[in-house]
């Protein structure tokens, strides 16, 4: 495990262990997501398989569901090593924080955090198959794409990945 994110993992940031305390308390689950960006500013997104229950064959971002004890942080670096097969070596910012409900297959609220996060500077990444079937490097231009599989009023992705695009700086 590289040293920055052991030290993030061994010391969860308090304003997120207190996001995650309340979104407990609330009865919601917690999902952390990875926004990855390579060099050429584009994002990594993952095309979820047939077979997924939830937003089958829709595009998404590495990571899921924290697991019991799990803060975000450490729960985010296992999801992320668990579906690409590579360590995140930051955890750089919190870009966005929403909650949602899936209508017909989840019985409660989740609470969806997505970090700004940086892979090592060598990688390759190895998808999960059983969960993804499919990886591509997404452009600013480009996000018409994730909203292939999507119900038309179904923006959130695309509404998250255009604030982070501004954020690192490209405009769309």
């Amino acid at each position: 495990m590289n040293f920055i994110c052991h030290h993030i993992e061994k010391n969860p940031d308090p304003y997120l262990a207190q996001l995650r305390t309340k979104a407990l308390d609330m009865g919601d689950g917690c999902i952390a997501n990875a926004i990855i960006r390579n060099s050429n500013d584009e994002i990594l997104v993952l095309r979820r398989s047939k077979s997924r229950l939830i937003f089958p064959l829709c595009w998404d971002l590495p990571g899921g569901h924290i697991n019991k004890g799990e803060s975000l942080e450490s729960g985010l670096v296992r999801e992320v090593k668990e579906e690409i097969g590579v360590p995140l070596l930051s955890i750089d910012a919190l870009i966005a924080h929403w909650s949602w409900t899936h209508p017909r297959y989840l019985k409660k609220r989740m609470q969806q955090f997505d970090f700004l996060a940086t892979l090592g500077p060598k990688f390759t990444i190895q998808l999960n198959l059983e969960e993804f079937v499919e990886s591509r490097w997404l452009a600013a231009d480009e996000l018409w794409v994730l909203q292939e599989y999507r119900s038309p009023d179904d923006l959130a992705m695309r509404d998250v990945l255009r604030h982070a695009f501004q954020i690192i700086g490209k405009q769309i």
